[in-house]
């Protein structure tokens, strides 16, 4: 058994890791297979940004809020209360637009610790793995691996940072957060 300490990036706030979360910000093939950590904090926090210019904080809350009014839309119009139909898809779509033009916001990294029984390790420079990950990932676990160390792959969401090994982690219950740090507040704009 191993245990490796490894940062994620994420704009989501939660204390354990869900597998129906898996690929919520990177929807893949291999992001829903495991979850992903780094091991430099750096990219971690590549991750976060990315994931915060993707998705509204709590997204999960935002979709059940989302399809909530859309559901009740549906209802009154199939009652024929046209007038209350209309303004529930208006205030969806109105929450649908702000979430699409808000500022980036949560993001954060985890500083966690993985232990793992029997990973596989490969090489993230090369191209099979890099260009068939979701593949590697499913023959791993068809082979009995609890997980994946990608040593040295060149996978940040903006391409800017030095190669770094990443852990791909197929149960979730692998992985216990120790540590959640918060991004900065932006500085206030100036009130000239």
């Amino acid at each position: 058994m191993i245990r490796i300490a490894a940062w994620h990036g994420t704009n989501q706030a939660f204390d354990r890791f869900d597998p129906g979360k898996m690929g919520l910000a990177n929807p893949n093939d291999a992001s829903r297979a495991a979850l992903f950590l780094a091991m430099r904090p750096e990219t971690a926090w590549a991750y976060a940004e990315s994931a915060a210019r993707k998705l509204i904080p709590d997204q999960a809350a935002h979709e059940a809020h989302v399809a909530a009014l859309l559901e009740r839309a549906e209802r009154a119009s199939r009652r024929g209360d046209h007038d209350l139909s209309e303004r529930l898809y208006l205030e969806a779509e109105e929450i649908e637009t702000r979430a699409l033009q808000a500022e980036p916001a949560g993001a954060r990294v985890l500083l966690c610790e993985v232990t793992l029984e029997n990973p596989l390790e490969v090489d993230g420079g090369s191209r099979a793995v890099v260009t068939n990950l979701g593949g590697v990932l499913e023959a791993a676990r068809a082979t009995g691996h609890d997980g994946v160390i990608i040593r040295g792959i060149a996978d940040t969401p903006a391409g800017a940072l030095e190669p770094d090994d990443h852990v791909a982690v197929f149960a979730p219950d692998r992985v216990r957060i120790l540590e959640v740090r918060l991004a900065p507040d932006p500085d206030p704009e100036p009130a000239w």
